[in-house]
């Protein structure tokens, strides 16, 4: 029975139902070159972010330097206020670090989430767009 629906269809439904599978082809390799794409743009917010990482605490390092030198030079012994001191800026430059690299790697999870989501939404949209195609290429359905 499938043999002789096959040799019914005229060559302009042949047409229709090869333009759609290759329709098809071409949306399934543009989702995947988005998804390509997404992945190199969350690299590249790693890296960003592990640069920024460095040099903020390169930064934060110079300054803790900066301020037990200036205690120091006083000639007030490490302790008691001063010390309270650094130890807090010490914390406060541990949690801005953390939450530089958390939010970055959060971003680039993110890009490539979206990514993901967006192709496999891409791949059921191409199905139901070959599908119809084909049907449409057969004869089966409107416009």
């Amino acid at each position: 029975m499938a043999a002789a629906v096959y040799a019914g269809l005229t060559a302009l439904q042949w047409l229709g139902v090869g333009s759609a599978v290759a329709g098809g082809i071409g949306r399934g390799r543009g989702n995947r070159a988005a998804e390509k794409a997404a992945k190199k743009q969350a690299d590249l917010i790693r890296q960003t972010t592990d640069e920024a990482a460095r040099r903020l605490e390169r930064g934060q390092e110079r300054k803790l330097g900066e301020t037990k030198a200036g205690v120091y030079a006083s000639g007030v012994q490490m302790g008691g206020s001063s010390e309270a001191y650094v130890n807090d800026m010490q914390a406060e430059q541990a949690r801005e670090l953390a939450w530089l690299k958390e939010a970055g790697y959060k971003q680039a999870k993110a890009v490539e989430k979206g990514a993901s989501v967006n192709r496999q939404g891409g791949m059921f949209r191409n199905l139901a767009m070959t599908g119809a195609g084909i049907g449409r290429g057969l004869g089966l359905g409107g416009n």
